[in-house]
């Protein structure tokens, strides 16, 4: 996956018709970045979306790799005319649209849980949240001394009367 500031390198590489010197690339796109450019350019090679060249004067020029593909092709297939394309469902459209932009993929909670960064809510902590940080310390040593069984009763109950507040 490319990063935001590799995308705007490589917009800005696109702005200049798919080759740029690479100090001018650099200088064009540095005031816009959140980092470095080094940083950001590395990244840009390493999905492969861009290459560099030595120009014959020794200068280095970056290079979009669709425009670099474009040169490797026979001329006359890129004269060929293509045949247009059949209509799109409109339903495969919206279908796809709503799984692109679902909220949940854009929620870092719900991604840090999706991941396995952050472990699910627990009722019962945020039951012990909501007590007196005096009281805490004695709740957990009592929830302690429960047997298992006794303890998930309470971690269920915890969860059913979260979910009554609601």
């Amino acid at each position: 996956m490319i990063s935001h500031d590799g995308t705007l390198v490589m917009a800005e590489l696109h702005d200049a018709g798919g080759k740029c010197p690479l100090d001018e690339l650099e200088r064009r796109s540095s005031p816009r970045l959140s980092g470095d450019f080094g940083v950001a350019w590395e990244k840009v090679l390493d999905t492969g979306r861009a290459i560099i060249q030595k120009s014959s004067d020794g200068q280095l020029h970056a290079v979009a790799a669709v425009a670099q593909r474009k040169q490797l092709l026979p001329p006359n297939t890129l004269n060929e005319k293509k045949e247009p394309h059949e209509a799109v469902d409109p339903r495969a459209v919206e279908a796809l649209v709503s799984r692109t932009t679902d909220p949940r993929k854009f929620s870092a909670p719900y991604q840090a849980v999706r991941t396995g960064v952050k472990a699910r809510r627990d009722p019962l902590v945020e039951y012990v949240e909501s007590l007196s940080p005096i009281d805490r310390p004695d709740f957990w040593n009592g929830f302690m001394r429960l047997s298992d069984e006794q303890q998930t009763d309470l971690r269920s109950r915890a969860a059913r009367s979260s979910n009554r507040s609601r």
